[in-house]
């Protein structure tokens, strides 16, 4: 069943945070940014092909940022530290 599920709604966890402050956490094979700024959230219904539909969109302005999410808490999964410019040893807190 999960491959089916994994077809249905696809393989990646994204983080998307929205200009009203929520975060929204979805699934989806890629992600897009169109021209006119819009985001979209795509599932492959033809890998082969290349054929893709939209999961999921916002509209330019309704969203602000967009990140690989981690499936365990949804923090970003490239992300291994932050530090501030006053971190001179490169040692996070």
């Amino acid at each position: 069943m999960k491959n089916q599920e994994n077809a249905a709604t696809g393989q990646f966890y994204w983080g998307i945070t929205l200009d009203s402050g929520h975060t929204v956490l979805a699934n989806a094979d890629d992600v897009e940014i169109n021209t006119n700024g819009d985001l979209l959230l795509l599932i492959y219904v033809d890998k082969i092909n290349q054929k893709k539909r939209i999961q999921l969109a916002y509209a330019a302005g309704t969203w602000l940022r967009v990140w690989a999410a981690s499936v365990h808490d949804g923090q970003p999964i490239a992300v291994q530290h932050v530090m501030s410019d006053d971190d001179e040893d490169g040692e996070d807190e």
